[in-house]
């Protein structure tokens, strides 16, 4: 794989996981309005109980009952899928351990690339390590942790035995 290449499917994964968190915001406003449409139809069916239109209050109460229940199994999907994303990224956390990725976008695709993995029915029996190396081994993801520093050699300078170091600033 090229540099360009490997740059071309960084910038693809860092598009993908920010539509995935625009689409999480999105899911979390509409649960809120969830919440909200939720407690004016509990308040709306309270109202209900107390009329006398029997027939057609117990309609309406069939109707805002499912419709309650329907927004709660969507609000507990949602949770369950936070509580996924979560428990994967916090994983993730765990094997990434001390290494630095190069930069934010390469922290993110290998996020994404790791929960592929994890949820992938060939990876069933493996640790996250494993998965983990399987990913980064030799990839060149990582700032090195120790990078070799150059130093400057003496030189001589002018005539005879004398020989000075250069002045560092």
């Amino acid at each position: 794989m090229t540099i360009e290449e490997a740059t071309a499917k960084i910038k693809e994964l860092s598009t993908k996981n920010e539509d995935l968190l625009a689409k999480n915001k999105s899911l979390h406003s509409e649960l809120t309005a969830t919440k909200e449409d939720k407690t004016t139809l509990e308040n709306t069916i309270n109202s209900l109980k107390e009329s006398d239109k029997s027939t057609e209050l117990q309609q309406k109460l069939d109707e805002l009952n499912a419709k309650i229940k329907a927004d709660n199994d969507e609000r507990a999907k949602i949770e369950a899928e936070n509580k996924i994303n979560e428990e994967l990224t916090t994983r993730f956390k765990a094997v990434l351990k001390d290494k630095k990725p190069v930069n934010d976008l390469t922290e993110n695709a290998l996020l994404d690339k790791f929960k592929a993995l994890v949820s992938d029915k060939e990876s069933v029996g493996k640790s996250d390590t494993d998965l983990f190396d399987s990913l980064t081994k030799d990839k060149g993801y990582f700032v090195p942790n120790n990078q070799n520093i150059s130093t400057p050699h003496y030189q001589e300078v002018g005539s005879g035995n004398i020989k000075t170091f250069p002045k560092f600033i």
